[in-house]
């Protein structure tokens, strides 16, 4: 169906924008390392025709990880560089999606361009329950749940050190929202920090059970029982069991994971000087990119 004058090369992300409601044309685009392109076709003639072209030169380049996880599962992850050989001692950021089930794919959003932009390696891991690898494990214990998602992350990063044969200067795990949650988890637990030499939560969903309380939030239909106190209590043991930095980031306007959230997890662990705060005034659940350097600076 793609026009064969201008073929694609190498792994790309296929994504449909519109179909018609006759069902005989659709609008796709195709995104990889250097493509992006938005193509018209018309699926009764099987012609296509390219109605946007907006190829870059970019100086990284992004490879699909593939990880036999311990419960036998798999999951897909995408590890980006700069070209050349340098990259591999290169701090490495382990940028944690949202949701949980939104999901990465092999073209960059604009957070993880801007971390390349800076130096930084990045590793973008889809785990369990990720848009598009299955619902299987959907509703377990709470705490099950975030441990395995975690040893997930943590799986994913070993095969990618071992099959890129990296050794990066420092690990930083980065998420937002519920991937700020994962951070959280990651930070204040005994021993899954091991791997990681900084942290970072954005607008992070610290208490899940506190933000699902609430009336106006959807909740991804309410997926944790937060009836059940052992669920309750799991988030309210959080500690510290090391020195390393944990930098929470919160927008001061934000309405879906409210700033309390983060205000809260600050004043528990105010005696901690390696737990430190950033309130970002104005911003909201999408922070601007401009506060990267801010997030980045001191690591």
């Amino acid at each position: 169906m793609i026009n064969k004058l201008t073929p694609e090369v190498g792994e790309v992300d296929i994504n449909i924008l519109t179909i018609a409601d006759n069902g005989s044309k659709v609008v796709f685009e195709i995104k990889g390392s250097t493509h992006n392109r938005t193509y018209l076709s018309d699926l009764k003639g099987n012609i296509s025709t390219i109605i946007a072209n907006n190829d870059t030169a970019i100086e990284y380049e992004t490879s699909s990880i593939w990880t036999e996880t311990s419960d036998g599962g798999s999951i897909l992850s995408y590890f980006s560089h700069t070209k050349g050989e340098l990259f591999k001692q290169a701090a490495l950021i382990v940028e944690i999606h949202g949701g949980p089930h939104s999901r990465e794919k092999l073209s960059l959003e604009a957070f993880s361009q801007e971390f390349l932009a800076s130096g930084y390696n990045v590793l973008r891991v889809n785990y369990r329950n990720s848009s598009g690898f299955g619902k299987k494990l959907l509703k377990p214990n709470m705490a099950g749940y975030q441990r395995q998602v975690v040893l997930d992350i943590i799986e994913s990063l070993k095969s990618t050190l071992a099959k890129k044969q990296l050794s990066p200067n420092k690990i930083i795990a980065f998420g937002g929202s519920f991937g700020g949650l994962l951070v959280t988890d990651i930070a204040t637990s005994d021993d899954l920090h091991q791997k990681f030499s900084t942290f970072i939560s954005l607008n992070g969903l610290h208490d899940y059970c506190q933000w699902s309380e609430r009336p106006e939030i959807w909740s991804n239909g309410k997926w944790a029982d937060c009836s059940n106190k052992a669920v309750k209590t799991y988030f309210s043991q959080r500690k510290i069991s090391h020195n390393k930095p944990f930098l929470i980031v919160y927008g001061t306007d934000d309405e879906i994971v409210l700033p309390k959230q983060s205000e809260e997890l600050l004043s528990k662990f105010s005696n901690f000087k390696n737990v430190t705060g950033l309130k970002l005034q104005g911003e909201q659940h999408n922070v601007s990119l401009k506060h990267v350097a801010k997030m980045l600076s001191g690591l």
